[in-house]
C-alpha cells in the first residue's frame, strides 16, 4: 500500500512559492521573495483605474462615432429613396451636355412629393455634387432645421431639409430668393458649398437647376463669401431697382472667389441665395449667390416694398 503524504505537504499547482516559517514568503530554495511596497501597490491601482477610464471613454467615443455615421447613412438613404420614388430620371436628364429646361421637370411626380410632404415647392439639382433633393417652404425658419422631408425628427433627422426662407413670397416671386440647408460633413445637403472656396472648384460647379411645378430655373453662381450669422444679408425684397442693383453689386464685391467671366450687376434682375453654416472655427455663415441664366417659369420679380431681411433664419441655422 503506497505511503500517504501528509495533508498540506504539496502546494496547489497554481502556487509559486511556499510560506516560510515565521510568515515570510520564500522561494523553494529558502530565499526570501521580493516585497511589494504600499506605494508601488497604490501606483498599480491608479494605473488600472486610469486604464479603465480610458477604455470607457474609447468605447463611448466609438459608439458616438457609430451613431453619427449611421445618422449620415440613414439621412442619405432617406433622400435617395425620395429621389427614386419621385424623380428617378434626374441622372439621365442632367447627364446631357445640353439640358432641355422645358422638359427637365417632366419626370417629377409632384403629387407623390406632396403626398409625402405638402410643403413641397421645388426640386434642386446641382451637377457634380450630392445635391438632388426636394425643397420645402413653411411659415417659419426653424421646423426644417431638425425635420427631414418625411417628417422625421431627432438625431436621425439631423440632415433636416432644404427650405426656402419664410420671408420669401411663395413661388420664388421675390427679387432675391433665399434657400437654407445644413452643412453636412460628407458634402451632402449644402455641405458642397465649403469646397467652392477653391476657385477651380467654384468655376467647375457653377450650374444649379431649380425645378418647380410652374416652371424651371437654370442658375449660375457668381459670388461666394462668409458673413456673420446676424448680418442682414438675406434680404428678399427691395424699395427700388437701384437698391436691388446696389445689393447685387455688394455681393459681387465681397466674393472670396472670382468667376471665370466678369459679372455685370446691372444685368441681373433676379437672384437666389444659398446659405449654410461655416465649419472653419468661427460661427459664420457661407452664402452662395446665383443669377438666372434661363427660365421657363412665369416672370416674377417680386413686389417693390420695404426690405425684409431674413435675419432670424440665418441665426437659427445650425451646422451638424
Amino acid at each position: 500500500m503506497p505511503k500517504q503524504r501528509p495533508y498540506g505537504s504539496v502546494l496547489p499547482a497554481s502556487s509559486q512559492q511556499r510560506r516560510a516559517p515565521g510568515g515570510d514568503s520564500a522561494s523553494p530554495d529558502g530565499a526570501k521573495a521580493p516585497q511589494i511596497s504600499y506605494r508601488q501597490s497604490r501606483k498599480g491601482r491608479i494605473s488600472r483605474v486610469v486604464l479603465g477610464v480610458a477604455f470607457i471613454v474609447l468605447v463611448l467615443s466609438l459608439l458616438a462615432l457609430g451613431a453619427i455615421v449611421f445618422s449620415y447613412w440613414q439621412g442619405q438613404q432617406s433622400y435617395k429613396e425620395v429621389a427614386q420614388e419621385a424623380y428617378p430620371a434626374a441622372q439621365d436628364v442632367f447627364a446631357q451636355s445640353e439640358v432641355d429646361l422645358e422638359a427637365a421637370s417632366e419626370g417629377i411626380d409632384w403629387d407623390a412629393l406632396r403626398a409625402i410632404n405638402p410643403d413641397t415647392v421645388a426640386w434642386i439639382y446641382v451637377p457634380g455634387t450630392p445635391v438632388n433633393y426636394p425643397v420645402v417652404q413653411t411659415s417659419n425658419n426653424v421646423t426644417y432645421l431638425s425635420t427631414d422631408f418625411r417628417g422625421e425628427h431627432g438625431w436621425l433627422a439631423q440632415f433636416g431639409c432644404i427650405f426656402v426662407a419664410a420671408e420669401n413670397e411663395p413661388g420664388f416671386a421675390d427679387r432675391n430668393n433665399v434657400l437654407f440647408g445644413h452643412h453636412m460633413n460628407d458634402g451632402s445637403m449644402f455641405g458642397f458649398i465649403d469646397g467652392l472656396f477653391d476657385a477651380a472648384k467654384f468655376n467647375a460647379t457653377r450650374d444649379i437647376y431649380l425645378l418647380t411645378p410652374d416652371g424651371n430655373y437654370h442658375l449660375r453662381t457668381f459670388s461666394l463669401f462668409r458673413c456673420e450669422p446676424d448680418e442682414p444679408i438675406a434680404q428678399v425684397s427691395f424699395s427700388s431697382t437701384e437698391e436691388y442693383a446696389a445689393y447685387v453689386q455688394d455681393t459681387i464685391d465681397r466674393s472670396e472667389v472670382a468667376p471665370s467671366e466678369a459679372v455685370d450687376a446691372a444685368s441681373i434682375t433676379k437672384t437666389f441665395m444659398f446659405a449654410t453654416c461655416d465649419h472653419n472655427g468661427r460661427d459664420l455663415r457661407q452664402v452662395l449667390y446665383a443669377s438666372v441664366v434661363e427660365s421657363t417659369a412665369p416672370e416674377k420679380t417680386g413686389a417693390v416694398s420695404d426690405a425684409r431681411p431674413a435675419v432670424d433664419a440665418a441665426r437659427e441655422l445650425a451646422g451638424s
